[in-house]
């Protein structure tokens, strides 16, 4: 019983989170993600949202953090890893994110 409530925890905080940094309330909706990971740590779309979310806000070197996190709590989901190597393209960090979207691309051909 309590798996479920605790999932249904983390769904609603994830779309509030969303809602709120759709709306501009970036320290609002940083809040939501901060309460999902007090939840589940290693939720990693919590971790890639509150990434989307620095970066929308010029956080860049925030943003790199967050995306680089994701790809250590789950190093299959190729999202982080193309997340990050689009910011390095738009900071023209080019060789670094042709990196990491190598890596991005290697995920997807082993899954």
């Amino acid at each position: 019983m309590f798996g479920f409530i605790k999932k249904y925890r983390i769904i609603f905080k994830l779309y509030c989170g969303v809602k709120k940094g759709d709306a501009g309330k970036f320290e609002e909706s940083l809040k939501c993600f901060d309460d999902v990971l007090k939840i589940d740590p290693n939720c990693v779309k919590a971790i890639e949202f509150k990434g989307v979310l620095c970066e929308k806000n010029e956080k860049y070197d925030e943003a790199l953090k967050y995306y680089e996190l994701s790809t250590k709590v789950n190093p299959t989901n190729s999202k982080g890893w193309v997340g990050k190597g689009k910011l390095l393209s738009r900071l023209e960090r080019y060789d670094e994110a042709i990196q990491w979207y190598d890596k991005s691309l290697e995920i997807k051909k082993m899954i």
